[in-house]
């Protein structure tokens, strides 16, 4: 048996694979259509655009999915944003003679990694629930955090969708302002484990789960979902919830391919055999790493994903998380203000200047109700595209 099926056998996954297995009849709840396509494939990825949602370079139609938060709360497709990390199950990705790979999907689920208080702003550099957070010119912002980071403050409670990369930092795809006080949520790598006092450690938090009814068996490097009351007891935040993150992947085999940090490493003896990725393990035993690989690094990873472990045919690293990539946005424009030279589509606003360039029938063609493909980049207030090109459809 190698070092890595051992772990992933460890009492301390017991409660993952079940968990993981959870939600194989129901696909995470949502609304969705008895019609839609039978999930051969699962990714996870921030949405880099809209037309479609697009995740890791795929265009997969939501229209008839089951869109469902972490929590199981059924969601419109309108509440997908830019930046937000989900799931999704779909059919097998075809080639399209236009553009992206399309494929259908059955079932779509947001998965943000912290909601808490904001108690520290340095820079790009925030500290929420004691996680550091790191933003990048490709963070998206909630509407209400008008200016983006400079509308940060102190205090505001937020909810941030992400990757753990380097050193336990989670760069941040999107922040959305939140106004809900009943209880603060996180997901992370259970460090420091205190069985005596009843505590450990995700990133900068001290959590109890003293007052928990039922006592869990926790061991370190173990990925929870907790849920936590919004005061502290003793320096330490209180536990009313402690479970596995739960997923859409069921128990059958998939194609996979997700996106995030390594926050996890294993080996046998010098040789690297299993990663966890965004809580996902994957066995890398078969694989050529890439050089410097390390907890923290960020990667993109493909592979078969089986009862909760994805073997793994490729894995790479990930540039696209720190904003080198622009985003892609499709649809009817909602809003035009040629003053203010923006528009609307798919709930963004988009700007354009004298250096956008405007294909088949230039900007003349520009219009209310006018079906447009935009490549954009994200503008310094991380809530507004910035057009380098828009194509018109017909």
């Amino acid at each position: 048996m190698s070092c890595f099926q051992s772990w992933s056998k460890s009492g301390a996954w017991g409660l993952a694979a079940v968990s993981l297995a959870a939600l194989a009849a129901c696909g995470g709840g949502g609304g969705g259509d008895a019609n839609a396509a039978t999930p051969s494939n699962f990714a996870q990825g921030s949405i880099e655009g809209f037309g479609s949602i697009i995740v890791n370079g795929v265009r997969y139609d939501e229209t008839q999915a089951r869109v469902s938060s972490d929590e199981g709360a059924t969601l419109a497709s309108e509440a997908l944003k830019l930046g937000m990390v989900v799931e999704v199950l779909a059919s097998a990705p075809t080639a399209s003679p236009t553009g992206l790979p399309t494929a259908k999907a059955s079932a779509v689920r947001t998965r943000s990694e912290v909601e808490g208080p904001l108690t520290a702003i340095a820079g790009d550099m925030l500290t929420v629930l004691g996680q550091s957070v790191r933003l990048t010119p490709a963070t998206f912002f909630d509407d209400d955090l008008v200016n983006g980071r400079t509308s940060l403050a102190v205090g505001q409670r937020l909810e941030v969708y992400g990757h753990v990369g380097q050193d336990g930092v989670l760069t941040a795809t999107r922040i959305d302002l939140e106004d809900d006080t009943d209880d603060y949520k996180l997901r992370g790598t259970v460090t420091a484990l205190d069985p005596v006092n009843r505590t450990f450690n995700i990133g900068g938090a001290t959590l109890s789960y003293a007052s928990l009814a039922t006592q869990p068996a926790l061991a370190e490097g173990q990925v929870v979902d907790v849920r936590l009351a919004t005061g502290q007891q003793g320096g330490a935040w209180v536990l009313t919830r402690l479970r596995a993150p739960t997923s859409l992947v069921a128990g059958q085999s998939l194609k996979a391919e997700l996106e995030g940090g390594v926050s996890e490493v294993m080996y046998q003896g010098a040789q690297i055999t299993g990663l966890v990725v965004n809580g996902v393990r994957v066995d890398t035993a078969s694989v050529t790493l890439p050089v410097g690989l390390a907890q923290g690094s960020l990667v993109e990873v493909e592979g078969r994903l089986h009862d909760g472990v994805l073997t793994a045919s490729k894995v790479e690293r990930e540039q696209r998380l720190d904003g080198d990539e622009g985003f892609e946005v499709q649809g009817r424009i909602t809003a035009l203000d040629t003053v203010q030279k923006t528009f609307e589509l798919r709930g963004v606003k988009v700007k354009y200047n004298d250096s956008t360039r405007f294909e088949d029938g230039g900007l003349a063609q520009l219009a209310l109700n006018a079906k447009v493909e935009v490549s954009a980049t994200l503008e310094a207030d991380g809530r507004t595209l910035l057009a380098t090109e828009v194509e018109f459809d017909d």
